[in-house]
């Protein structure tokens, strides 16, 4: 195992862009980052961007979109990455009470987040510039504090 040091970071869930770089939502610094992976497993960075919320845990991939959930701040923090692993910002979105997990739908048109502090789902239009517009939400009996969210 090769071991990469990113002090202050505290990563906490990852996903690939299309060009093959890891795209990582870092809970310690609030922001999203993105490396190359060589060949011998080390990290390098490319990319990093400050979500400006609080507790960004969890980040999901919609085609050359990228939202990470911000725990702290009820909202998802959007970018765009064509490949390259270079982020643009394309803004927060608000969200249930404690955000948790999101998943996009296969087709890319929908992105589900996981509100875990009222066992909430909100679903949102994604729009080809990568902006959001809530279409719903519903609260899952027994899932408050639950974490975790898949569609197909």
């Amino acid at each position: 195992p090769v071991v990469n040091a990113d002090p202050g970071a505290v990563p906490f869930a990852v996903s690939f862009d299309a060009g093959g770089h890891l795209a990582v939502a870092e809970a310690g610094t609030n922001s999203v980052a993105t490396f190359t992976v060589g060949h011998d497993g080390k990290l390098t960075l490319v990319s990093r961007a400050a979500t400006g919320q609080m507790a960004t845990c969890w980040i999901a991939r919609d085609g050359s979109l990228f939202y990470a959930s911000n725990a702290g701040s009820a909202s998802v923090s959007g970018y765009a990455d064509f490949g390259s692993g270079a982020l643009q910002a394309l803004g927060n979105t608000a969200a249930g009470a404690g955000t948790v997990d999101a998943v996009a739908s296969p087709d890319g048109r929908y992105l589900y987040v996981q509100g875990g502090a009222n066992g909430t789902v909100t679903e949102f239009d994604v729009h080809t510039d990568g902006s959001l517009t809530p279409i719903g939400s519903v609260t899952v009996p027994g899932a408050a504090g639950g974490e975790g969210i898949a569609a197909s």
